[in-house]
């Protein structure tokens, strides 16, 4: 390997400032000195088509990575030199103990081949952001390397090879990562390197072909297996469910939606709740009329909800006078309110509504006494489908017609119309 000697009787010799080189004149190169950098920069060629050594010794480099005996340790503190350099085939830059960072390197460097090792004051890859693409990238027992930021996060390249790095904690600066960059590698035996999150995008994306190629293992906790990266990366698992709201349950049967009535019928229907029915009030036309009666037998119901307590007695009816309204068209608000106790996580009482609109029709009296009963004696009666007319019905010195009409709820025939 040429040594700075040749280049600098070469620079001295060979070249003028106006015939400098572009390719340098050997393939290889080794530089151990920051007096030798500064010579290398005075020859002023650009490129190198074999290898350059910055550091220490080459056979300490291919033979024994942390072998103290072998280092050659060199006092190199800065890679000013390489400034001019613009394309190395592989560059080395090993066992340097006063190189704190990368800065130096040309932002035009191209390389097939990157190793950095044994540089033990070397505390950030600053000097790489520029760096677009390398074959293989090899980062090896730098013990105070603390964090890989510094790499461009457009870097691709086919190898990746992280090791016995003891200062490094996180994998951040691989932003480059991906499922098929790189395609192998290792990174192992980072005694301190515990966070791999980096690596989990390229692992989720295609898992089976990223942990073949590339193999993580011989880290601290955390960082020894694309499972245990996928397990610290792993969204946490939802909240359970909320616990079901408790039964509340309110049915209006009576006033039933645009259903007409007159005189004297029934408001009625039935509420369950687990924590118990408190009250039910009646609202007619949204002025509050009175609470209903409650707990009237209802088998039914009890058979719907076996599971809570007096279900069979939820009933509430009411007598209510249709005829005290006016005619036309009216709304009933039925609100059943629960205990305010029960065991649900609440104290509170809850409280449920239903609300159904009706037809009223009606004689001109709200009451009809027993001397004022609608005289029949003129009447005739006709049948239609479901409804029976009664024509010519005399109250109270007037003639109406009055239509029947069976309704289920009631279980009668209730006034359907009077004109």
């Amino acid at each position: 390997m040429m040594t700075i000697i040749a280049i600098l009787i070469l620079g001295l010799v060979g070249f003028s400032g106006e015939l400098r080189a572009e390719v340098c004149p050997d393939a290889n190169y080794t530089l151990t000195t920051d007096a030798e950098l500064d010579l290398f920069e005075q020859i002023g060629c650009t490129e190198i088509t074999g290898t350059l050594l910055v550091g220490g010794g080459e056979e300490a480099t291919r033979q024994c990575f942390g072998c103290p005996e072998l280092q050659a340790t060199t006092n190199i503190t800065s890679l000013d030199g390489l400034r001019n350099l613009q394309q190395v085939s592989y560059l080395t830059i090993s066992f340097n103990s006063e190189l704190g960072s990368l800065s130096g390197l040309s932002d035009d460097l191209t390389l097939s081949r990157l190793t950095i090792s044994g540089n033990d004051g070397l505390t950030s890859l600053d000097g790489l952001q520029s760096l677009q693409e390398v074959s293989m990238l090899e980062i090896r027992d730098n013990s105070e390397l603390g964090s890989l930021s510094g790499l461009s996060d457009d870097l691709t390249l086919s190898s990746l090879h992280i090791v016995l790095n003891d200062g490094l904690t996180s994998l951040d600066g691989l932003g480059f990562i991906n499922s098929s960059n790189p395609s192998r590698g290792e990174i192992s035996r980072n005694s301190s390197l515990s966070n791999c999150d980096a690596l989990a995008p390229a692992f989720e994306t295609d898992l089976d072909s990223v942990s073949r190629g590339i193999f993580v293992s011989r880290n601290a906790p955390g960082c020894n297996s694309v499972e245990e990266i996928l397990q610290a990366v792993a969204p946490p698992p939802p909240p359970p469910p909320p616990p079901p709201e408790p039964t509340l349950q309110l049915i209006l049967e009576s006033p039933a939606e645009s259903d007409t009535y007159s005189g004297v019928s029934t408001l009625r229907g039935w509420a369950v709740a687990e924590e118990g029915i408190s009250k039910v009030d009646i609202y007619i036309d949204g002025n509050f009329f009175q609470s209903a009666p409650y707990g009237g037998k209802r088998d039914d119901v009890g058979s719907v909800f076996p599971e809570i307590n007096d279900s069979d007695q939820s009933g509430f009816a009411l007598a209510f006078n249709f005829s005290d309204l006016s005619a036309g068209t009216h709304t009933i608000r039925v609100e059943a309110e629960t205990n305010s106790s029960g065991g649900f996580g609440d104290s509170e009482s809850r409280s449920l509504s239903r609300t159904s609109q009706f037809q009223v029709t009606k004689f001109p009296s709200p009451f009809l006494p027993a001397d004022q009963s609608p005289d029949l004696s003129g009447a005739s009666c006709v049948i239609s489908e479901q409804t029976v007319h009664i024509l010519d019905t005399l109250v109270d010195g007037s003639v109406y017609d009055v239509s029947l009409q069976w309704r289920t709820a009631d279980q009668g025939f209730q006034i359907q119309e009077i004109r």
